[in-house]
């Protein structure tokens, strides 16, 4: 299953990265929460994380793979299917989901985030580039990481730094890992 795939993955390097960016903030907003992986690191160190996932399987098998995320993630299919909240988040995260949006739909997504922010919050959003791995099985948006970058400025976020690390299955693909902050309004 997909799910065991990704808890199979040396995640430290990022969640070295996430720790260090989101130090001192405490509600945290996770983008595509996948097998859970990340958001229940987070909450081992006491960050109270949010996620959304457009997979209700996916979201039964973090619960039952992370039964401290139970009634932590939100079934919503972005960018239509946008959940309220009530609160903003103090910061934002994104491990290899946003890549599987169309441009107009990264828009969308981006600038609907954007809302959910407080100022200045810092975000981590880490997607792959260009892929040439003849994969079908999903759709990929292939951009470089100028091209990813442009879109974070047009959709009100300040890029911070990027980071190019390898993939960490062992294939031929750069990855991108944006360190950004919403810019006030």
């Amino acid at each position: 299953m997909i799910a065991e795939k990704y808890e199979k993955l040396g995640m430290v390097f990022l969640w070295n990265i996430l720790s260090e960016h989101f130090r001192g903030r405490k509600k945290i907003l996770e983008i595509g929460t996948g097998s859970g992986r990340d958001a229940s690191f987070l909450m081992k160190e006491g960050f109270e994380v949010t996620g959304i996932d457009g997979s209700i399987a996916m979201i039964r098998e973090a619960e039952r793979l992370h039964p401290e995320l139970k009634g932590r993630i939100i079934h919503a299919v972005l960018p239509d299917g946008r959940p309220v909240f009530n609160e903003p988040f103090e910061a934002m995260y994104s491990i290899a989901t946003l890549m599987h949006f169309s441009r107009d739909q990264l828009r969308l997504i981006l600038r609907q985030c954007w809302k959910y922010l407080l100022p200045e919050a810092p975000i981590i959003i880490s997607v792959s580039g260009r892929r040439n791995t003849g994969e079908k099985e999903r759709d990929f948006l292939e951009m470089s990481a100028e091209e990813w970058k442009a879109i974070f400025l047009s959709t009100g976020y300040e890029v911070v730094s990027v980071l190019e690390n390898p993939d960490l299955s062992g294939r031929n693909i750069p990855w991108y890992t944006f360190l950004l902050k919403r810019k006030p309004v």
